[in-house]
């Protein structure tokens, strides 16, 4: 995952190995299932659907480009530009998704409406569809992702006591900010349910600041490693690895939090029963069947 030249440190974003690449795997399919819910259930027409979908979405554009990277049979530093620009834009879209998520559901709690007007809410989807262009701009123009000819794939160069300006302004800064403004909305949700809702548990309560957590918990340990390398500090190879991998858990933390939600876990519900009353009617009538036959033929079946 990753690896070291003299004045320099590579970081493997796009690893070429199946345990490298298991945390992406299994981001990807949760986050795929997810999609197909939301789309199936009708879900995705409400406005709050609508995010949760996205979110899903562009989870799996991000961890999907890192497993089509494999594929790819002459990787370069145009290729490597190319899969980092689109699963990065997915990347950042998802956790841009995910602060607009969170005030969609303040600005609803506090107007007490299911929906909120749609011409805001289409100011919020389009910020989470071309804010992150500036991701792809970024990544073309800063060589953020290089073409390793040693680990064969693509990494992220990190120059030892020199300032990473690449990863400070696509990484550190706007995922520093997307942080803040997500506690902030769910501590304001926080906030007003408590105001409305006077018993509402505490446990119940701090329940909504996973949604935040799930962005900390994934990056915050990702940008102190690439600050300290940048400081000369050497750090363990498995403590990076691990922490990339983390990362790419994303789509499933994601998948878990907002796919569970009331409507999606309904129709599931509503599929089940009715995929269990069809098997049972479909069995009853072979019981009905045979058993006249049996009657017209005079079959009798003793268990003695």
């Amino acid at each position: 995952m990753q690896g070291d030249q003299s004045d320099y440190t590579e970081f493997v974003f796009f690893p070429l190995t199946f345990s490298g690449l298991s945390c992406a795997i299994i981001s990807c399919l949760a986050s795929f299932i997810v999609s197909i819910l939301c789309i199936y259930s009708k879900f995705y027409k409400k406005q709050v659907g609508l995010v949760v979908l996205w979110i899903n979405f562009t989870d799996f554009i991000f961890c999907g480009f890192k497993i089509l990277n494999v594929f790819i049979p002459h990787r370069s530093n145009a290729t490597c530009a190319f899969v980092q620009a689109v699963s990065g834009y997915g990347l950042v879209s998802s956790v841009i998704s995910s602060v607009l998520f969170g005030y969609v559901l303040y600005i609803m709690l506090k107007i007490r409406s299911s929906e909120i007007p749609a011409r805001i809410f289409n100011i919020y989807i389009g910020i989470a569809l071309l804010v992150p262009a500036v991701e792809v701009i970024g990544v073309l123009l800063a060589d953020f992702v290089v073409y390793s000819e040693q680990l064969d794939t693509c990494v992220h160069r990190v120059h030892k006591r020199s300032v990473d300006y690449s990863f400070i302004f696509l990484r550190d800064i706007p995922f520093g900010l997307f942080c803040f403004l997500s506690i902030v909305c769910y501590v304001r949700i926080v906030w007003t349910i408590k105001s409305v809702v006077r018993h509402a548990r505490n446990s119940d309560l701090l329940a909504f600041m996973a949604y935040p957590g799930i962005v900390i918990c994934c990056w915050l340990p990702n940008l102190v490693n690439n600050a300290l390398t940048e400081f000369g500090v050497e750090i363990n190879h498995t403590v990076i690895t691990f922490f990339l991998m983390f990362g790419q858990l994303q789509g499933l933390w994601d998948a878990i939090a907002y796919g569970t939600s009331k409507n999606i876990r309904m129709f599931c519900s509503q599929r089940c029963k009715k995929r269990s009353e069809v098997e049972d009617e479909n069995m009853g009538q072979s019981l009905t069947k045979y058993s006249s036959e049996d009657n017209a033929e005079g079959t009798h079946i003793n268990f003695e």
